[in-house]
């Protein structure tokens, strides 16, 4: 079976790279990450912090990481426009920065993520990425204090709650069909307001690092460009869960394996979640995609592959 699921791999792999070039030409991207463990019985591994050495036999920890977009497909034969989501993976022996910075040396847009150093570096080092931020990772942080009784932390998760509301009425009023320039405008008026009350206690809260309200504030603090940003585009969230979501049908699969078999397993798992979870996310049926595209993809003409990607193949099957 490992070589049959191997073999497919293989014969979608064109269609894999187009689909990942594809997503890193859109303009803003979702990023994280998540460990997957696989066998290794040769590697030599360069842990950060570590010394280089040979890693004995055994279960390694490598990573999978996601990048996602949203792509507009062209009106349908009714003139409606869809939005898709697209995801693909790359998997990756360790957790290095240099994997992030690779894939994103050519990215131009909007990249939000967690406060991982790969994803911030990108940020940073390159003019033509701009980070957003998560405000889902900021909450956590403060959740987490105030799960412990710390009353501080309550006072800034209602001042998270409140960009949240905010969300929730930018999104009934574009649904009555006001105009994106009037909300994106009302948008970054309360949320920035909101946001400045936040960043104004975070500053003039005494930290004590080690404590579980001192690494929320630290997090802040480290991350307030970036958390401020999502208010400049109505297309922007104020968190990551989109990947995040996504990656939860990954991290199911390797909790019910548990290792990769090898280092070419990993790629192989990087190749058919990519299709397979684009295609859970738009509602389109994996089995059928897949056994459509497997019959055809030896035959179809190269510069046509573009019709094998699943947003495109939804479109072009429904007007058939």
């Amino acid at each position: 079976m490992g070589d049959w699921t191997r073999n497919i791999a293989n014969a979608l792999e064109p269609l894999y790279n187009l689909h990942r070039n594809t997503i890193l030409a859109t303009d803003y991207l979702n990023a994280d990450d998540t460990p997957f463990f696989f066998v290794s019985n040769r590697k030599k591994i360069h842990t950060k912090g570590k010394k280089k050495g040979k890693k004995a036999a055994g279960a390694v920890k490598g990573h999978m990481w996601a990048y996602l977009c949203r792509i507009n497909a062209p009106p349908d034969g009714t003139g409606k426009s869809r939005e898709y989501k697209s995801v693909f993976f790359e998997f990756t022996e360790d957790w290095d920065d240099k994997h992030p910075l690779r894939v994103l040396k050519d990215f131009k847009g909007h990249l939000q993520s967690d406060a991982y150093i790969g994803f911030k570096k990108a940020g940073e080092q390159f003019e033509h990425v701009i980070g957003l931020g998560c405000w889902s990772h900021a909450r956590r942080k403060y959740h987490e204090a105030a799960q412990i009784g710390v009353k501080e932390a309550k006072h800034f998760l209602l001042l998270i709650n409140l960009l949240y509301r905010i969300e929730h009425r930018i999104a009934e009023l574009k649904g009555k069909g006001l105009a994106e320039d009037y909300l994106l405008e009302l948008r970054k008026k309360r949320a920035n307001r909101v946001m400045d009350r936040f960043f104004a206690k975070v500053k003039t809260t005494t930290r004590f690092l080690k404590t579980p309200l001192g690494k929320a504030l630290t997090y802040s603090i480290n991350q307030e460009k970036e958390l401020r940003r999502y208010v400049d585009d109505l297309r922007f969230s104020p968190d990551n869960n989109a990947v995040e979501n996504i990656l939860r049908g990954p991290v199911l699969g390797k909790n019910n394996f548990v290792t990769l078999g090898s280092e070419c397993g990993g790629k192989t798992a990087a190749i058919l979640y990519s299709l397979i979870c684009t295609c859970k996310a738009n509602g389109i049926n994996p089995y059928e995609y897949l056994k459509d595209v497997l019959t055809r993809i030896n035959s179809h003409p190269h510069s046509k592959l573009h019709e094998l990607l699943p947003h495109n193949w939804e479109r072009l099957r429904k007007q058939k």
